[in-house]
């Protein structure tokens, strides 16, 4: 196999050697030279990591070409013939790999939104970031990868083997863990099933859920408090904490345009007819949401708004300009 078996869709490859030597290099070199390959390099290499690792390892033979089978992992209107009724797959670097469970749901909350194509090679692997379930809020945010190998099996048949790991340490990572002990062999067996009788649901049912329109918004913050800016108080910790994993998940679920403080001091502009605004430098947090009543619900989610620690307003905002 050459360097040009391997290209990598982020504009990588791997140069001046085989696959199988990148994946036996040491971590630190994977990183350094080959950037996303990495992920990939570390779940396949996962049965020689110590025993903390936790990874889950499920392998299938499906009944069909290793070409189509593959297709059925890597586009949208493959993914919905088994995995779940709607999604949005993108087979790029960076590009979605959102599987709608439950479409009906609020957003960040239908499946796995804000999860991402990590890298792939044409025909053979596939690799993305997974996020645990919403009933997990807590590391909902978070990501681990999975990576799922294609190999051609014995009759004309395919070899599956899906690989996910990354998982952190603590309770709701365990909980994380376990659900989805049971959960991938669940969707390996209706990969199985989608070409031994055919796609698990209809034409009609599978609507291809592509979001709704989003609008933009922003919403203002402002500190409730005099002097908040220079010490926070006890009781203004938790819900600071709370409001950085709020933006966090924002950003996570594909939401957030950008989000900070404004730094003092102002500057006001000069002219006779020039006119100063006056007012206390805000924070803003600039995002995506379908309607008023949505944005109105993130901005009200904000921990550090609900305790009023911050004063907060929120208005549409016509994103008119920006750099490509």
């Amino acid at each position: 196999m050459t360097s040009a078996d391997v290209a990598l869709p982020c504009g990588y490859g791997v140069s001046n050697t085989t696959l199988t030597e990148c994946l036996l290099m040491r971590k630190t070199s994977i990183q350094r030279t080959h950037g996303p390959c990495l992920l990939v390099a570390i779940a396949l290499l996962a049965p020689h990591a110590g025993a903390a690792e936790r990874v889950i390892e499920q392998e299938v033979v499906v009944n069909a070409p290793r070409a189509d089978v593959y297709e059925a992992f890597t586009t949208t209107e493959g993914v919905t013939t088994f995995f779940a009724p709607n999604a949005k797959v993108e087979l790029r670097y960076g590009g979605r790999f959102e599987v709608y469970f439950a479409a009906d749901a609020p957003r960040g909350s239908r499946g796995s939104e804000g999860c991402k194509v990590v890298s792939y090679i044409d025909g053979r692997l596939v690799s993305f970031t997974w996020s645990a379930p919403p009933h997990i809020p807590e590391i909902r945010s978070k990501r681990t990868f999975v990576v799922v190998e294609f190999a051609d099996a014995a009759g004309g048949n395919t070899r599956v083997r899906l690989t996910n790991g990354g998982y952190g340490e603590g309770a709701e990572w365990d909980k994380a863990y376990e659900y989805f002990r049971e959960a991938w062999p669940a969707v390996l067996a209706n990969l199985v099933k989608r070409f031994d009788s055919g796609p698990l649901w209809s034409e009609d049912e599978r609507m291809r859920l592509d979001p709704a329109p989003r609008q933009h918004y922003v919403y203002f913050l402002r500190p409730a408090r005099k002097g908040f800016l220079e010490k926070l108080n006890p009781e203004e910790v938790e819900p600071m904490r709370g409001h950085v994993a709020h933006i966090k998940n924002l950003l996570a679920t594909n939401r957030l345009l950008l989000a900070g403080p404004c730094v003092d001091p102002p500057q006001y502009p000069g002219g006779e007819k020039a006119i100063r605004l006056e007012m206390p430098t805000p924070g803003i947090v600039v995002f995506e949401a379908s309607d008023d009543a949505e944005a109105k619900r993130i901005m009200e989610g904000d921990p550090a708004v609900a305790a009023g620690v911050f004063r907060a307003r929120v208005n549409r905002y016509h994103h008119g300009f920006a750099r490509p």
